[in-house]
């Protein structure tokens, strides 16, 4: 296949429109317009203007015109005289080929720069103009030789005070050949930090007209392509495989951002030119990789990234590997890389460089501490003929805030019974949630609050997490929480108030679930510290139930012990029970003639009042009693008749 080389010529504006009348002949092959602050409201404004060898000479000075449109008081025109010294050719041919430039026949270009300084006051809408005539012949648009240029640019100066211009980082002319793929970058970035985009527009004749072109070709599909082209608007990088030889028009704009009380505002445009000329060459274009995370050296065509999303403080390690299909075979193969670079705290560092293994390593940890956006550009050169194969990629970052995220709560232990409001605080705008309970995702709970309530939960320990959704501008954050959970005893007014104990034995008392236990008498001495306590001194006793490790979740209550004195005990009238205490089976024996010789009844009842045994007897001085199984505990016996009623007590153990 027959190799055609595409020179891209590119013209380039600021932020201020320029208006060059004195240019009137075909010798404009692209030129870009740039402004520095100096201080204050003063700015230094150059344009550099590259011309076409095979054209007429440069002028010694261009008029600039600025515009204020919303205030003409402030419109005036500017001087740029020509730097001593520049003109120099930027071709770069091989050293068998002689350009117009240097007195031979092949296609050349110069370098040309104009600098001048003015004061321009805070206005929100400065646009400057440049115009001349005329373009070159193109195969792609209507009558191209008698179209003029117009170039536009916007400054925002109110908004943005002492803003300078984005800075184009490589030089605006490109040799590509016909049947390869090729990737076409403007490799822009901005001296402040600020943002850019990158769009395709239409280049313009003046004012308000547009360059014609011929059907199939539009500014979108500005050439012939064996690949679909396209063009991404982060980095400017537009990739196509041109299948035929012609000449053509492409239009670029590049729009400066600034975050401004926390908006996003546009402070700034400008626009490029571009001229693509078709000449012969059989060299092949060297390529450049994408961002190569695992850091291998080699060069991959998968590695296609050129625009990666990070998050702030995140640490960024990769290489980017150059190829180029002539290695090894020729001199063509043979490549230099090197860098503009203004990312501050990053570092790239080119390996191998002059060989066809060239690579170059990328370090920096992200920061937004100014703008979102970071760009750096490498540029890649062959030493091939007729002209060396150049290759030019940005690589950039959006930059996501890192927001802060965190739970409005210390208090990390909660009783059984108790709920507590996890309320999530943050500065990231109109957020989106996500509970988590154990790294298991809370079914529903995708507000900025979720209740804990532990009458769902098991006792133990539970890490509650919020995560702040990621959105276009901020990465995702996480906040954690580790609850206690401890079981909340419930003992008050559960014990039996007073318990009766028998001499010689004693009675217990169960506190029930709970870790912790302190029993104490009334002068708050430590009896115990078991779930279970035994007493056998009559008294007023308390306990405390601790559910966990000397927590809040405790409960108290307190009761009375009394320890009955009875043996063989004896009721006024003559009438014993024997044995007192006893297993429930006991004699009693009647010494008293007015209930042995006629009718009494016996009836025997329990602390509650609870009748267990009723029994009426005649005649009888001695009677065995068999409550069975009746519980331990002390009994209230009543022998009564009608005309007397004697009590007593007896006690079961």
């Amino acid at each position: 296949m027959k190799k055609h080389l595409f020179i891209i010529l590119l013209a380039v504006t600021t932020t201020f429109i320029t208006s060059i009348k004195e240019v009137k002949a075909s010798h404009f092959a692209g030129a870009e317009i740039t402004y520095s602050c100096l201080g204050g409201n003063n700015y230094e404004i150059t344009l550099v203007f590259y011309r076409d060898c095979g054209g007429v000479s440069t002028p010694g000075s261009v008029n600039i015109l600025l515009n204020c449109t919303s205030n003409s008081v402030f419109n005036q025109t500017i001087t740029l005289n020509k730097i001593s010294g520049t003109g120099q050719e930027i071709t770069k041919p091989c050293p068998s080929t002689t350009t117009y430039c240097s007195g031979g026949n092949s296609f050349g270009i110069q370098e040309h720069v104009y600098k001048g300084n003015v004061v321009l006051v805070p206005c929100n809408h400065w646009i400057m103009s440049y115009h001349s005539c005329c373009r070159n012949s193109v195969n792609t648009v209507q009558n191209n030789t008698s179209n003029p240029w117009y170039i536009k640019a916007v400054l925002d100066n109110m908004s943005a005070p002492q803003s300078s211009s984005p800075k184009f980082l490589q030089k605006p002319v490109f040799i590509v050949y016909s049947g390869q793929n090729y990737k076409l970058n403007m490799g822009a970035t901005d001296p402040n930090g600020d943002s850019l985009s990158f769009s395709l527009y239409n280049p313009l004749k003046d004012t308000s007209q547009t360059i014609s072109y011929s059907s199939p070709y539009s500014y979108t599909n500005f050439l012939s392509s064996s690949t679909p082209i396209t063009f991404d608007p982060q980095t400017g990088l537009i990739t196509f495989n041109s299948n035929i030889s012609l000449n053509t028009v492409l239009g670029i704009k590049v729009t400066k951002w600034r975050k401004i009380n926390g908006v996003p505002t546009i402070v700034g445009e400008i626009y490029r030119d571009v001229e693509l000329k078709t000449i012969s060459g059989n060299n092949h274009m060297p390529e450049l990789s994408g961002m190569d995370f695992t850091n291998s050296h080699q060069f991959n065509p998968n590695d296609t990234i050129f625009f990666k999303e990070v998050c702030h403080g995140e640490v960024l390690d990769f290489d980017i590997n150059a190829f180029d299909i002539d290695s090894g075979s020729t001199n063509n193969g043979k490549m230099t890389m090197n860098s503009t670079f203004t990312i501050p705290g990053a570092t790239f560092t080119v390996h191998n460089n002059g060989t066809d293994s060239v690579y170059g390593h990328f370090h920096w940890t992200a920061n937004n501490n100014y703008s979102n956006k970071r760009c750096f550009t490498v540029l890649l050169n062959d030493l091939g003929c007729p002209y060396n194969g150049q290759q030019v990629s940005s690589y950039c970052f959006i930059v996501k805030d890192t927001v802060s995220l965190s739970l409005n709560t210390s208090d990390t232990m909660l009783c059984t019974g108790d709920t507590l409001v996890l309320q999530a605080q943050t500065t990231a705008q109109n957020p989106a949630f996500v509970w988590m309970k154990n790294g298991q995702t809370i079914t529903g709970a995708t507000g900025s609050s979720y209740t804990v309530n532990t009458n769902n939960y098991q006792t133990g320990q539970d890490t509650f997490s919020v995560v702040l959704q990621a959105s276009n501008t901020y990465c995702s954050a996480n906040g954690n929480l580790m609850i206690n959970h401890v079981y909340q005893p419930h003992i008050y007014l559960t014990l039996q108030d007073t318990g009766i104990a028998i001499p010689g034995d004693s009675i217990v008392y169960d506190a029930g679930q709970g870790m912790l236990y302190k029993w104490m008498d009334q002068n708050n001495t430590v009896l115990g510290t078991a779930q279970t306590q035994a007493f056998t001194k009559s008294g007023l006793y308390h306990v405390i139930v601790d559910g966990g490790n000397n927590t809040r979740c405790t409960d108290a209550d307190t009761f009375a012990i009394w320890v009955a004195g009875i043996e063989n005990h004896k009721p006024e009238g003559g009438v014993l029970i024997i044995p007192n205490p006893n297993n429930g089976q006991f004699m009693l024996k009647i010494d008293n003639d007015k209930f042995a010789s006629g009718k009494y009844t016996v009836e025997i009842t329990s602390q509650d009042g609870k009748v267990i045994y009723s029994r009426k007897i005649k005649n009888r001085k001695e009677v065995k009693i068999d409550l069975g199984s009746a519980a331990k505990g002390i009994y209230q016996i009543v022998i009564s008749n009608t005309n007397q009623r004697l009590t007593s007590r007896i006690v079961i153990r």
